[in-house]
C-alpha cells in the first residue's frame, strides 16, 4: 500500500503523518512525503515598486525550506519497516498535491485538516477539501482538535 502524505510541519499534518505511519506499518506499505511551498504575495513597500517586491520568497529559498522539512521528517523515519519517498513542489498546495499523486499513483492520500466549518470554510476553502473533491485516489482526512 502506497500512501501519499502532504506535510507542512503543522500539528494537523503531524497527526495525518502518524495515521499514515500506522497504516504503512500494518499493511506493509510505503509513504510518499509531500511538501508544497507557496510563494507569498505582499503589499509593495512604497508607491514606486518593482514586481519582485510583491514576492516574499524566491523559489530557491522555498525549495530549501521544503527540502529541509522533508529531510527532517524522513530522517525521523529511518529504520522504519517501510520505504519513504519525498515529493517537493512549488505552487498551489491542492493542485500540486494532486499532481504529485498523479505522478506517484498512491493507493491512498492521508491529509490533515484544520476543521474549518461554515462561512470560513466557504470563503477560504481548504486544501483538504479541494484534494477530496478532485482526487481520483481515495483520501483519508485526519481531523485534529484545535
Amino acid at each position: 500500500m502506497k500512501i501519499l502524505v502532504p506535510v507542512d510541519g503543522s500539528k494537523y499534518s503531524v497527526e495525518a503523518l502518524k495515521t499514515a505511519v500506522n497504516l504503512a506499518e500494518k499493511f506493509n506499505g510505503s509513504i510518499v512525503l509531500t511538501n508544497v511551498q507557496k510563494r507569498v504575495v505582499s503589499r509593495p513597500k512604497s508607491m514606486e515598486f518593482d514586481v519582485e517586491e510583491f514576492i516574499e520568497d524566491d523559489p530557491d529559498t522555498l525549495r530549501d525550506r521544503g527540502r529541509k522539512l522533508l529531510d527532517k521528517i524522513a530522517e525521523q523515519m529511518e529504520g522504519s519497516s517501510f520505504k519513504v519517498e519525498k515529493c517537493l513542489l512549488l505552487g498551489d498546495p491542492a493542485e500540486k498535491i494532486l499532481e504529485c499523486a498523479e505522478d506517484h499513483k498512491p493507493d491512498m492520500i492521508v491529509i490533515g485538516s484544520l476543521g474549518l466549518t461554515g462561512v470560513r470554510k466557504f470563503l477560504m476553502g481548504s486544501v483538504s477539501s479541494k484534494v477530496v473533491s478532485h482526487s481520483p485516489f481515495p483520501v483519508l482526512v485526519v481531523k485534529t482538535k484545535k
